[in-house]
């Protein structure tokens, strides 16, 4: 036998590596053959097969594969590019399984993910099933999600629970959250798309995200146009927000801090009790604000100052967080003792989104002052002014959402690229402890923005279902850079819409239809289940320049 050089011994016992050089690897990974075959009838594998056009990353795979009906945990066997699956439970007679193999599979040369979601359908029966329903998921990352069907008929839709039930039915998102339910059996499904963290096919609370359809959805092999249905993913909230801490602020204010932002509307219904230890006696409370504007803490001022080294309780009730949770009511007492210290702080104020020498102000906006603490709502209103640069004031109409808040809104829109000044003489601002700031004012100088810097966006919204709408619809350009700024408007019937004072930039149009009159976007709950609202997001990035209208942006709320 002829000698063999060292150096391919150690090259034929290296491991496979991509060869150097050459342009990069961009073709996905594809199942090119599978036994049985695709719509397969009368057949009985005892186990199925794949074969992967190239060599993919094992586990990525096996995560991947969802059996419909389920038979039990799956075993797999590799072979190279080959991999048979065995089942754990037997096949029934005469249903359609179906194996679905999601776009989380990736090849090991390049770790490109399959382009799409594949299906494998086969029957023990004379027939396969045929029925279908499309979708897509919207998410800032939508692919890759699975989405959970639930045959309805012969069940109680009430019990339906996804954290303890599997569903009948699984496919995976491919690539702009596009989805496929293939061979499905005739009948009413309930659809929720899981982007299943623990990879158990159960919806973990405020672990996974989720999301609902607008309804259960029927898919029938006869549907020649069965609609596509748009789901959006959001995270459950079930977790009640505490009282986390209560500090003395000076004076007679109290600071109460909260684990999550409140929901300001909850604020007229929240209440706040101070008793004293000692003696048992109520602290009236003579106003509860807002401070700072995350709605993490809101301030209490007292009728009368506490004593000092003396321990208060203090309870808290009403208050909710946004998702609509009321306070947890086993961690909403907290002591705090008093310090005795006098309130000397000058009270502070801003103007929301206004600062010096800002530009492109929506001439038809408002202002919203934000004061630190309660103030003096007569004496703060004294002098302030609105001007434009020949020193003209502007009349305002106001309003006190609160003692710390007060709403400004002029007469009159301003007129667009003109020069304005909003003065604040700080020794009107005046707290319930008669500190304030003596011979300052709070100047803030601020253009108007230049409508001809703006462009607009025109278009139809037509209701493909024709069924009439339950709330009023939401027209809103969503900005997709630093650029542009949030336009919206509001339709009482779908037809012609016209976006006016757009900023020039990117951005994404989308509509809802505000059902439960909340003035969001509602995304329903898998249990127990709500329905999410109706929206339409259009095809496109629109892209918005100045003194220029961009035509037919038409949506369509569909099922």
């Amino acid at each position: 036998m002829p000698a063999v050089p060292l150096a391919l011994l150690l090259v034929s016992c290296a491991g496979q590596v991509a060869p150097p050089g050459g342009p990069p690897d961009t073709v996905p990974p594809r199942i090119i053959r599978t036994v049985p075959d695709t719509n397969a009838v009368g057949v009985w594998p005892e186990r199925i097969v794949i074969e992967f056009s190239e060599y993919v990353d094992r586990r990525s795979v096996e995560e991947s594969i969802f059996l419909s009906p389920d038979l039990g945990t799956l075993e797999f066997d590799w072979s190279g590019r080959e991999l048979e699956i065995a089942f754990a439970e037997r096949l029934q007679d005469s249903v359609t399984y179906v194996l679905n193999v999601g776009t989380d599979v990736v090849d090991i040369r390049a770790g490109n993910r399959m382009a799409s979601g594949f299906s494998l359908a086969f029957s023990t029966g004379p027939q396969i099933d045929n029925a279908a329903i499309t979708g897509r998921v919207f998410d800032a990352s939508p692919e890759g999600v699975l989405v959970f069907a639930y045959r309805l008929d012969g069940r109680n839709p009430d019990t339906l629970d996804p954290a303890l039930v599997r569903p009948d039915y699984i496919t995976q998102t491919g690539r702009e959250g596009v989805f496929r339910l293939s061979h499905l059996a005739d009948g009413l499904y309930r659809l929720i798309a899981v982007r299943d963290q623990y990879k158990n096919l159960l919806y973990e609370k405020q672990v996974d995200a989720y999301g609902v359809a607008r309804g259960d959805c029927a898919a029938r092999a006869s549907d020649q146009d069965p609609g596509v249905i748009w789901i959006r993913l959001a995270r459950e909230d079930t977790t009640r927000p505490f009282l986390s801490s209560v500090t003395p602020a000076g004076g007679r204010r109290i600071l109460l801090r909260f684990s999550e932002p409140l929901d300001s509307l909850s604020l007229p219904g929240t209440f706040v009790e101070v008793r004293d230890t000692l003696s048992g006696l109520l602290v009236p409370v003579r106003a509860l604000y807002p401070v700072g504007s995350e709605w993490l803490e809101l301030g209490a001022l007292l009728e009368m100052m506490p004593v000092e080294g003396r321990a208060y309780s203090v309870a808290v009730g009403g208050a909710k967080d946004t998702a609509g949770n009321f306070l947890d009511q086993q961690h909403a007492r907290l002591l705090f003792v008093a310090t005795g210290e006098p309130d000397t702080i000058r009270p502070r104020v801003d103007v929301e989104a206004l600062t010096d020498s800002v530009r492109a102000v929506d001439p038809a906006g408002s202002f919203l002052m934000r004061f630190s603490e309660p103030v003096d709502t007569l004496a703060a209103l004294s002098a302030l002014s609105l001007s434009d640069t020949s020193r003209a004031r502007i009349e305002l109409v106001h309003r006190w959402q609160s003692l710390t808040r007060l709403l400004l809104q002029p007469t009159r829109p301003l007129r667009e690229a003109t020069w304005y000044v909003l003065s604040v003489p700080l020794d009107g601002v005046v707290d319930m402890e008669q500190n304030s700031w003596a011979d300052t004012t709070l100047v803030l100088n601020f253009m108007t923005l230049d409508l001809r810097e703006t462009g607009e966006i025109t278009g139809r919204i037509t209701d493909r279902t024709g069924e009439g709408l339950r709330g009023i619809l939401y027209v809103q350009a969503v900005p997709l850079n630093r650029a542009g700024a949030l336009s919206s408007m509001v339709l009482r019937t779908p037809g012609m819409f016209t976006l006016g004072k757009v900023r020039e930039g990117r951005y994404r149009l989308e509509v809802f239809e505000d059902a439960d009159s909340s003035g969001s976007y509602s995304y329903g709950l898998p249990f127990p289940f709500v329905p999410s609202e109706r929206f339409s997001v259009h095809a496109d990035t629109l892209r918005v320049r100045a003194r220029w209208t961009y035509e037919n942006a038409d949506l369509m709320l569909g099922p």
